[in-house]
Parts: structure tokens; sequence; C-alpha cells
């Protein structure tokens, strides 16, 4: 049954109902689409956009559009709650999610997943026999999202692992030296943090261990 009283109410009230009915912190999928040459940005929808003008209008003052290229829906995002994971590493395309808006929306996270088997073909052998490290190609990318990301604040760099497996300390600490070395220009580091995810599951795996971080760290 619809609630016909809602255009009724103050519009201070109304306000704080579309507030709360915004979503919680989102994970901004940016992926690779080999056959269409191009970044897909994959994300829950705003629903609030599109029920009135006024909701719009609240939601607007929390969502900036950061993705939109010509005739293609864009992209909205909370720069400072929504988590923008860069699954393919090589693609590159995070560019996108300013050449289209004309500037820098002021993203303050990104995962990033940059690594690969050593000594192994990309997807072979056994998860808990094979060591991890990241590429230069991963690392370039970091390094280059971090010099055109002024306002990032953290980066979050996944590792795969077997189920209750740690990182290991040689991989974060190569990553931080590394990465050291390529920044040596910048004005102001992020901070980097290193999360686990289960390999077995890999897509689903990264998702997990960025809801858990949010959850601790972004609600």
């Amino acid at each position: 049954m619809a609630f016909t009283l809602f255009p009724k109410l103050p519009v201070e009230i109304q306000t704080q109902i579309w507030l709360f009915s915004l979503p919680g912190p989102r994970i901004i999928q940016l992926q690779r689409n080999w056959r269409l040459g191009k970044s897909i940005a994959k994300a829950e929808p705003i629903i609030l956009l599109r029920v009135c003008h006024h909701s719009r209008v609240v939601a607007l003052q929390v969502y900036k559009v950061a993705l939109g290229a010509p005739n293609a829906a864009p992209l909205y995002l909370d720069v400072t709650r929504d988590v923008v994971l860069m699954d393919d590493i090589y693609g590159g395309d995070y560019v996108q999610l300013f050449e289209h808006s004309g500037k820098n929306p002021g993203i303050q996270c990104f995962a990033i997943a940059p690594t690969y088997p050593l000594n192994v073909n990309i997807g072979i052998g056994d998860w808990g026999a094979v060591e991890h490290d990241i590429t230069n190609d991963g690392l370039f990318v970091i390094a280059e999202v971090i010099m055109g990301c002024k306002s990032l604040a953290e980066v979050l760099v996944l590792y795969p692992v077997n189920k209750d497996q740690e990182v290991p300390d040689w991989f974060e600490r190569n990553t931080l030296d590394l990465l050291e070395n390529q920044l040596q220009d910048a004005e102001e580091m992020p901070l980097i943090t290193v999360l686990p995810y289960e390999a077995e599951n890999a897509r689903a795996g990264k998702c997990k261990a960025l809801r858990d971080w949010m959850n601790e760290n972004l609600t």
C-alpha cells in the first residue's frame, strides 16, 4: 500500500527520510572488457536519483559524477565512502574516472589486485604452494593512481591467500619499498594497506575482503 501522505510531511522530515534511505558504502568494480576494448564500471545503483526531484536533489548532495562516457549512463560516487576496485591491473583504465567528468571527483580510496603467482603461469598450480609477487605493470599503475588522484587517503592492495592464511611480511614490505621508490616526487603518500582475500573464489573473495574492511572503517 502506498504512503500517500508522504508529500504532506514537512520538507525537513522528507529530507531526513531520503538521507536515511541512501545506500551504505559501495564497491565500484572497474573491469576491463577486452571484447569492447574499454573498462566497464559495475556498482549498486542509487535508486533515489530516480524516485523524484526532491530525492534526487538530496542524493546529489552526497554523490558526484565520476565516470560518464558519451552515450553512456554516468557513474555516481560517494567519494568519501565508496571504494573503487580496479580488478584488472593491466588495463590502466582508471583514468576514465576523470576523463569525461573533466576533473578529479575527489576519490579517497582505491582497491587494486596486482599480484600474480611466482614461477608459474597465471591460474595454474597449487595456491597453497605458490608465492605471489606484484608485477612491474601493477606497481606502475598503483603509482599512476596515486599520482593522478591527489585526494587519495588510502590504497588497498589485495593479496590472494588460502583460508586462514595471512599476507606474508615480505610482500607488504617489498610493496611499500618499491612504491616509495616509484613515488619519490609525490607530495604525500596515501596509506597503503594490504588485505588478504581467499584465492579459491577470487571475485567473491575480493569483495568479501573489501566488505569486511569497509564495515570496520567506513560505517
